[in-house]
């Protein structure tokens, strides 16, 4: 009685595996060769950095979006910048150096395409809460 047991349990578990595998396997990862919808560049002064970060949280509260400023490195002079709301994702950083941080727009979910003009309102206020800082650039890229 035993070994029925153990082997019934046994083909349980491995059924059990199986099925994650597969759940596992189908899923794809959020960003998985998602490209952005628009990529923006922002340079500012060294000394700007807080002013940025106030301004990045303004534009995050006036737009819906939630917003995390995170250090990269121990010496903070690195960030890691992700706002997100129900249709968008923006993510960014500046990982070379102190003073330029690029950041791209992403769909939340890529079944759900987000119109055109969304797109642009989230560019142009992005734009209106950045080139307040003096001497700061905003250039969103050209698409290849």
């Amino acid at each position: 009685m035993n070994r029925s047991i153990l082997y019934i349990l046994f083909i349980v578990i491995l059924a059990l595996i199986f099925v994650a595998l597969l759940f596992f396997a189908t899923k794809k990862p959020i960003l998985s060769g998602q490209l952005p919808l628009e990529k923006i560049r922002i340079t500012i002064d060294n000394i700007q950095k807080e002013e940025l970060f106030t301004n990045l949280r303004k534009f995050a509260e006036k737009n819906a979006f939630a917003i995390r400023i995170a250090p990269t490195n121990p010496t903070e002079k690195n960030v890691s910048i992700q706002m997100w709301r129900m249709d968008a994702k923006i993510f960014g950083g500046n990982p070379f150096e102190e003073n330029k941080f690029r950041f791209g727009i992403y769909e939340t979910s890529p079944g759900f395409k987000i119109p055109l003009e969304h797109v642009n309102e989230i560019i142009q206020n992005f734009r209106s809460h950045i080139e307040s800082i003096e001497n700061s650039k905003f250039i969103v890229e050209k698409k290849n």
